[in-house]
């Protein structure tokens, strides 16, 4: 048996087909990365004061690169290529339903740590997404007849991982007596 890892084709976008914690908003032109928005100083007023806010740039030069910051990629230090673009937020009632916090105590410190976690986890997400670091695996015999596959995996290295586990289940099981 042989295993292929290859680039997936067509993707999900993790923004529109899960059930995301944080939320987008940008007001670049070109691109729709979530909510656009006119006024950035004028949708912060809006937040409710225990919404976790964090900053999102896009370096836009042979693809795009969306990164948690405040300013310039490292490797555009001029700003030519990359900047502000938006943000993302988990709003106080988010915080408070993922957490199981009630409206009568204040969030907790370890509460923003784990969202602001969540929120990092999620632009890491929708980049991979952005530049096409989606993959899938395939386990073909060695007749090249397709036994197993999967496919959506963001980050080549997970995929392999998941494609190792299942190659070695199907070895293992393609050789059990039938009874």
């Amino acid at each position: 048996m042989k295993l292929k890892i290859v680039q997936d084709e067509d993707p999900p976008n993790p923004r529109t087909e899960n059930d995301c914690f944080g939320k987008i908003v940008h007001w670049h032109n070109r691109y729709n990365f979530g909510e656009r928005i006119d006024d950035p100083a004028k949708w912060l007023l809006g937040l409710s004061p225990g919404s976790l806010i964090l900053p999102l740039c896009l370096l836009d030069h042979s693809g795009l690169h969306l990164y948690i910051g405040t300013g310039a990629h490292a490797c555009d230090p001029g700003g030519w290529d990359s900047g502000p673009v938006g943000f993302i937020y988990a709003d106080e009632d988010a915080i408070r339903k993922e957490f199981n916090i009630s409206n009568f105590q204040a969030i907790p410190q370890w509460a923003l740590d784990k969202a602001k976690k969540i929120l990092e986890q999620e632009v890491k997400t929708y980049d991979q997404f952005l530049q096409g670091d989606v993959w899938g695996y395939a386990i073909e015999d060695d007749e090249g007849n397709h036994l197993d596959s999967c496919w959506g995996f963001f980050g080549r290295e997970y995929c392999e991982e998941a494609g190792r586990e299942a190659l070695a289940h199907a070895e293992k099981h393609s050789f059990d007596p039938v009874i």
